[in-house]
């Protein structure tokens, strides 16, 4: 039995969603076992999460192995969500969606200079500025990032949208009913030319009259609940989606639905 709970073979991807860890058990998980890939949704976590005895044969201590960290709606406070980020340098993937989170936890996860998906949508707790800039500045790599719906101010909202991502696919940034405004998109459209994928729900100071040819390879659209759009200016966007030939768009609160069917050329893929 010791050899099968020490093989690290067993140990790559283990999921532990929903469960509760004792204190110092992740340290035990992390280290001993050396796991790649670690599920915790939902996963009640105790404090501390990493013993003092926490150490590593590989690949320096206090390191760990981790490629793809779930930690979705978990039950860990910010302390020891710091604890846990701070050992990882090798992150492909990592999901903190609901967690509080600090200054710290944002530098941390910027240590991971390999991270292709990052998902912070909806957490909680004052966003900095130099947290936010130093993930998109040592995170080359990312593709997929949901920031949407974090306390984040007007300027780190300016820098995150003046940042060129080369690589950027998929982007949410819904929740900001004030921060974002047709210079944004229009930023976005100008350093994000792979994007497919946009959602800026709640937007409320977009108007229709913003485009760009910019959005070569866009192909979902989230826009809904946008507060200066009018039935009047639906041709305005029917002619914005038809020259960025995208294939889906959530446009439910644009215009009233019957209006929206006889005048959008999305109408028909979308019923």
């Amino acid at each position: 039995m010791r050899r099968i709970g020490y093989d690290e073979s067993l140990w790559r991807r283990v999921d532990l969603s929903s469960k509760s860890l004792g204190k110092g058990a992740l340290g035990v998980i992390l280290g001993q076992r050396k796991v790649q890939t670690l599920r915790m949704s939902k996963t009640a976590i105790a404090t501390p999460p990493i013993g003092d005895k926490f150490s590593y044969a590989f690949p320096e201590p206090h390191i760990s192995r981790l490629k793809h960290l779930d930690l979705t709606m978990a039950n860990i406070n910010c302390a020891s969500l710091e604890v846990v980020l701070k050992t990882t340098r090798y992150l492909e993937k990592l999901c903190i969606e609901g967690l509080a989170i600090n200054e710290q936890c944002l530098l941390a996860i910027s240590q991971n200079r390999d991270l292709d998906t990052l998902n912070m949508g909806c957490c909680t707790g004052p966003v900095s500025y130099e947290g936010m800039k130093a993930i998109v500045d040592r995170c080359p790599k990312l593709t997929d990032v949901n920031f949407g719906w974090l306390e984040i101010d007007q300027g780190t909202m300016d820098m995150l949208c003046q940042k060129r991502f080369r690589k950027l696919e998929r982007l949410n940034i819904a929740g900001y009913r004030e921060l974002i405004t047709d210079g944004h998109i229009s930023l976005l459209t100008t350093n994000c030319t792979q994007l497919k994928e946009l959602d800026v729900s709640e937007a409320g100071k977009i108007t229709p009259l913003v485009s760009s040819d910019n959005f070569k390879a866009l192909q979902f659209l989230k826009l809904n609940v946008i507060l200066r759009v009018s039935p009047q200016s639906s041709s305005v966007w029917a002619t914005l989606w038809k020259a960025y030939r995208l294939q889906d768009a959530t446009a439910s609160s644009l215009v009233p639905i019957s209006s929206w069917k006889r005048s959008s050329p999305l109408a028909s893929s979308s019923s």
